[in-house]
């Protein structure tokens, strides 16, 4: 989701207000997303794992999500503010680190869309046709489609690993450098024009028609299955059944919603940067770049914060929180006591010894 060749003039720009506020937003922001979003993620795995969840299958493609939020914001945000506030990219120490960089970041944000389309698609299966999937939405299934899913990511994007390097240029009787830059003509040709489309289609374009009409069947489905549950008296094992299935579809609906609303703005971005910048003033560069600050860190947004929209939408998963809270109090309680009881015997030993 970076533009390899995403330059501006380098003094007037930055003369505007909108270049400044560009700089402060990646300064500022960066370290705080970060920072709440490997707390938020690590505790969700955590809380995902307990013994509770884990046993749906749902559960493990939302684990492994977290960990690719975890590998998006380390490789994409945090290199944004390592170059804004350190001016140190992690893409200049090297070619290879170069190479891997890019590729690495649009394999895991894309990765991310997938795997929400993955999880929507067990999801529809499983409130649609409970008793037909129930056998064939299982943890072995799942992870063969997590690591076909990801397989397939890394030979789309593989491209990047050879397309782009340092690339040597002559230039009458002087030799120049360009470090991360396009190998070739050709391939800037078709990361500048075609590109951009590909990348639309395959990380917001096709993941939102899925996403939206998966998450229309779900609701149906929730909706009706509520109607039916309040015209009949279900059994007591069966409303419990549907109220875990409607916990987990609230939770998935409302990380798809965030999913849809962060990624759209970037996709647009990118599709449309070339044309923007062509024959643009300094002052529309400057705007350009606050521009590409804000559908940058609304995206990162999407990764950071998911632990609270888990809080949000899943009645299960605040459960567990709970839980998890309460086990750690009464582990920190029982310690204190263990502890006092040993220097009790302790003082007593010694007294008897004394």
């Amino acid at each position: 989701m970076f533009p390899v060749g995403m330059e501006v003039n380098a003094t007037s720009p930055e003369s505007y207000p909108e270049f400044q506020v560009a700089d402060k937003l990646w300064k500022y922001c960066s370290p705080i997303m970060i920072a709440l979003g490997t707390i938020g993620n690590v505790f969700c795995i955590v809380t995902l794992l307990r013994k509770n969840l884990r046993r749906q299958t749902t559960v493990i493609y939302l684990v492994t999500l977290s960990v690719n939020d975890l590998v998006v914001l380390y490789s994409g945000l945090l290199r944004q503010w390592m170059l804004k506030a350190f001016d140190l990219d992690i893409r200049h120490l090297s070619e290879f680190s170069c190479k891997l960089h890019l590729w690495v970041v649009y394999l895991s944000l894309d990765s991310s869309a997938w795997i929400l389309v993955v999880v929507t698609l067990e999801r529809v299966a499983l409130v649609w046709f409970p008793h037909a999937s129930k056998s064939k939405c299982n943890k072995k299934v799942a992870a063969v489609i997590l690591s076909s899913l990801v397989g397939t990511m890394m030979l789309i994007n593989s491209h990047l690993l050879f397309g782009v390097g340092n690339v040597t240029t002559i230039n009458g009787n002087s030799t120049v450098l360009k470090i991360c830059f396009y190998e070739n003509q050709r391939y800037q040709d078709f990361f500048v024009n075609v590109w951009p489309w590909i990348d639309l289609a395959k990380f917001n374009a096709l993941p939102f028609v899925i996403i939206l009409i998966g998450n229309i069947c779900i609701v149906s489905n929730v909706i009706k299955n509520h109607r039916k549950v309040h015209r009949t008296v279900a059994p007591q094992g069966t409303q419990q059944r549907l109220k875990k299935l409607n916990s987990m579809s609230a939770t998935l609906i409302v990380l798809n919603t965030a999913f849809l609303v962060s990624t759209t703005p970037i996709s647009i971005y990118l599709a449309f940067y070339e044309k923007w910048t062509k024959n643009a003033s300094f002052h529309d560069k400057a705007r350009l770049q606050l521009a590409w600050a804000v559908v940058n860190l609304l995206m990162y947004s999407n990764n950071t914060l998911n632990f609270l929209l888990y809080c949000v939408s899943g009645g299960n998963f605040r459960k567990e929180i709970r839980h998890l809270c309460r086990g750690a109090t009464q582990n920190t309680e029982a310690t204190r006591a263990t502890t006092l009881v040993r220097r009790s015997i302790a003082k007593q030993t010694l007294s008897a010894v004394g």
